[in-house]
């Protein structure tokens, strides 16, 4: 798509009208627009290039159905000859048919590899390289090369003094362009200014979510602590109460203890006045 609009006219947006102002970011836009695009061709012929190598490669290192058989088998014959011997148990025969099938493995691998991929593998890989690869590659030079013409256009050096260096994105001209055509800016300068309040609106609202977010996380933090602090403190009068009831007995204990000796101490004299009361009584009577 050519452009509608000789560049050397409107060099200068500020001096522009209103809608000679849109058409002028209208066209910034198809340019952007045109030149993502190439971006995007040139990364989906890299990917398209380095899919293609390594779909070669695996070629390359196929494992035929052949030597997995082979593979299979030298392991079924590894784990037989363990259950054999009768010094191994069957959990035994498992691991050594294991480690003695991966050891196979990476040797028949070895050696088929050098016996068959020269002549079969090897080939297929060449013969899909120059079929898929090679002409990937040829894509992506020759889209390399547009995308390096295409930047150094006459389009591409116009957008890029039109505006600050700050405004050159989609998103940022799409939105001067939707103030413009709602009527809510009526030239560059307003434009700009709207879309600055706008922007710095959005980040103190989301500096301002950030705060509530990280204080509500510090309240919550907050209330568990608390909370465990609560507990704890329960806690410990539970285990202060329960050390009061143990010393209040072992208080009544001692107490006990002090009263049963007081009344052994008291017991010999008590006797000792029974025996002589008798005694007097007896003379007495005499």
């Amino acid at each position: 798509m050519e452009s509608d609009i000789q560049y050397s006219q409107y060099t200068d947006f500020s001096a522009l009208e209103k809608n000679q102002l849109i058409l002028a970011l209208q066209e910034m836009l198809r340019i952007f627009n045109v030149l993502n695009d190439k971006l995007n061709a040139v990364k989906k012929a890299k990917e398209k290039v380095a899919k293609g190598r390594e779909k070669a490669a695996e070629i390359e290192r196929y494992f035929t159905k052949t030597q997995k058989m082979i593979c299979f088998a030298a392991g079924v014959i590894m784990f037989v000859m363990g259950l054999m011997d009768e010094h191994i148990n069957f959990l035994g025969a498992i691991c050594l048919g294991f480690l003695l099938t991966t050891f196979s493995v990476a040797l028949f691998i070895n050696l088929l590899n050098q016996a068959f991929t020269p002549k079969s593998n090897k080939a297929l890989a060449d013969q899909y390289r120059k079929k898929y690869v090679i002409p990937a590659q040829e894509e992506q030079k020759e889209l390399e090369a547009e995308l390096a013409i295409y930047l150094q256009s006459e389009e591409i050096s116009w957008a890029k003094n039109a505006l600050h260096e700050k405004y050159l994105d989609l998103n940022v001209i799409n939105q001067l362009l939707e103030y413009l055509n709602s009527g809510r800016a009526d030239s560059l300068k307003e434009a700009l200014n709207l879309y600055e309040e706008v922007a710095h609106r959005e980040r103190m609202e989301t500096m301002q979510a950030s705060i509530l977010t990280a204080a509500q996380q510090t309240a919550t933090e907050s209330a568990v602590a608390a909370q465990a602090a609560l507990r704890s403190a329960a806690a410990n009068e539970a285990a202060a109460a329960e050390a009061r009831k143990i010393s209040q007995a072992t208080n009544a204990a001692a107490e006990e203890g002090k009263l049963e000796e007081q009344a052994m101490l008291q017991q010999p004299q008590a006797l000792w006045q029974h025996k002589t009361f008798t005694k007097w009584q007896t003379e007495d009577n005499l």
